[in-house]
Formats: structure tokens, C-alpha cells, sequence
């Protein structure tokens, strides 16, 4: 019986976490209410990156971390293994300092506002869904990632992720 109910309390605070790591979504569909594709994609100043770049950044790092597995050292994105498959899946996006110095793949210019957003929303929901598909604890590893990964770790930076990178 003690089994049941530690799974339900499991479940009840994933479900909770859900709900808040959902509401950073709700403020970034703000950040893209009226936003120009012109715009998109344009740098407010030097050292700083676009709204798509930071979209980019969060949907990357959803994806890969629910969708795919780490390498040999279990914190570095296997991007092969990915299974959540986007435009935003796309090694610019890793990190602050490599798309910063670097200019934005013409590949990725092409996404209007509305295709970043609806892919950022997309990989977010696929995410929520394989993290319930796991039916594992927060304070267990996820599979792939190694044994000090742990899922509550992970959802719990993601929320940090979205709100941080919403502003």
C-alpha cells in the first residue's frame, strides 16, 4: 500500500511541475504575440541573441534531453539519438557562446515567427509527453543519461530553462 501511495505523491508533483514548466510557455506565446519575422531573428545588440535564438536554444535543449539520450559522458546531447525531430534541432542552438559567434544558418533564417513558435510549442509538448511515458520517479536516472541524471533535475531545469530565457 506504502508503494501506491509513494507513486501517487510521485505523480501528483511531476503533474505539478508540469503545470508550472506549461506556464512558461504561456509568457513565451507573449514574447511571440506581434513579432515580425523581420524581426524574428534580429539581434538587439552585439552579444545578445534573437528571439528566435533563444526559442531555438530552449526547444533544442527540450528535445534532446526527453527526446534523446547524452553521450559516453552522459551530458552531452547524443543530437542522433533525438527522437523529437524539428528545424530547431540544430547544433547553433546548444549553446550561448557558439551562436553568438557565429551567424545564423540560412536554413534557419528561412523560419517565419510563426513556424518557430509552433515548433517551440510542438517540442515542448512532446517533451511532457515522454517524460509521463517514462512512469519513473523524479528521483530516479533517466534512462540514457546516466545515473546522476535525474528526472526531477531535469524537468525542474527546464522550468528554470524557459522562464530564465522568457525574461
Amino acid at each position: 500500500m506504502s508503494a501506491i501511495l509513494s507513486m501517487m505523491a510521485i505523480g501528483v508533483e511531476l503533474e505539478a511541475l508540469i503545470k508550472v514548466w506549461d506556464l512558461g510557455y504561456f509568457e513565451v506565446g507573449e514574447a511571440f504575440t506581434g513579432l515580425t519575422d523581420e524581426h524574428l531573428w534580429q539581434r538587439p545588440a552585439p552579444g545578445l541573441l534573437s528571439v528566435g535564438e533563444l526559442a531555438g536554444h530552449v526547444a533544442f535543449w527540450e528535445a534532446v534531453r526527453y527526446g534523446g539520450k547524452g553521450q559516453t559522458d552522459g551530458w552531452q546531447p547524443d543530437l542522433d539519438s533525438c527522437t523529437i525531430l524539428s528545424p530547431l534541432v540544430h547544433p547553433h542552438f546548444r549553446y550561448f557562446t557558439g551562436a553568438v559567434e557565429e551567424p545564423l544558418p540560412a536554413e534557419l533564417a528561412k523560419l517565419s515567427a510563426q513556424v518557430v513558435h509552433d515548433e517551440l510549442k510542438r517540442i515542448h509538448a512532446a517533451s511532457v509527453e515522454k517524460v509521463r511515458e517514462l512512469g519513473i520517479g523524479l528521483d530516479d536516472p533517466i534512462p540514457g543519461w546516466g545515473a546522476n541524471t535525474k528526472l526531477g533535475d531535469f524537468v525542474r531545469y527546464s522550468i528554470f530553462h524557459i522562464a530564465y530565457h522568457t525574461g
